[in-house]
């Protein structure tokens, strides 16, 4: 290497990190703030289905069970930490809102396919499935990948924004972030 491109490498790397690090920073803080808001969506929605006087019963429930992990298995898993590490502990077995997620999962698919659960209103299902890709964006942004679930996440939401995904998880987020 000649003395010019090897000074070039030297100053292009410090500049390079910085500027990824300065885009992890800023664009982290503004997803977390975006996916919270989707949690407080849903938090509002199941409320709104909990007090509706035509929702069945089945309906309730799983919307019941679905407003408890939201407010007490996740905001406890928010408090000890997200991340690789909490994925882990999801994984082993330990209680956590993956886990949790992942009952209401085998709940809402397995016993409507085997008919135990009849009638339940659809709205759950798409708020299910928000919901999840809600919990796993916070868990991977919060993580030691943060850097390419972050570029996943704005590449999502740029094809959102061409129009091209009209529904579920990256329409909720490019919405709240349009403040629609």
């Amino acid at each position: 290497m000649d003395l010019l491109s090897a000074t070039a490498m030297y100053v292009c790397a410090p500049i390079l990190c910085a500027v990824v690090w300065l885009y992890v920073r800023l664009r982290r803080r503004r997803w977390n703030a975006w996916l919270q808001e989707a949690v407080q969506y849903h938090r509002f929605h199941l409320t709104m289905m909990l007090n509706e006087k035509s929702l069945n019963d089945e309906s309730r429930d799983i919307a019941r069970t679905m407003m408890n992990i939201i407010d007490k298995q996740f905001a406890f898993d928010r408090k000890n930490g997200l991340g690789l590490r909490g994925m882990w502990i999801a994984r082993s077995g330990k209680k956590s809102t993956l886990n949790s997620l992942d009952e209401m999962f085998v709940t809402l698919y397995r016993d409507r396919f085997f008919g135990v659960i009849k009638n339940f209103d659809g709205r759950i299902e798409r708020l299910y499935t928000t919901l999840v890709s809600t919990i796993y964006r916070l868990y991977f942004l919060n993580s030691l990948i943060a850097l390419p679930a972050i570029v996943y996440m704005d590449s999502v939401m740029l094809i959102a924004m061409t129009g091209i995904i009209q529904r579920g998880a990256p329409r909720l987020y490019l919405d709240i972030a349009l403040g629609r």
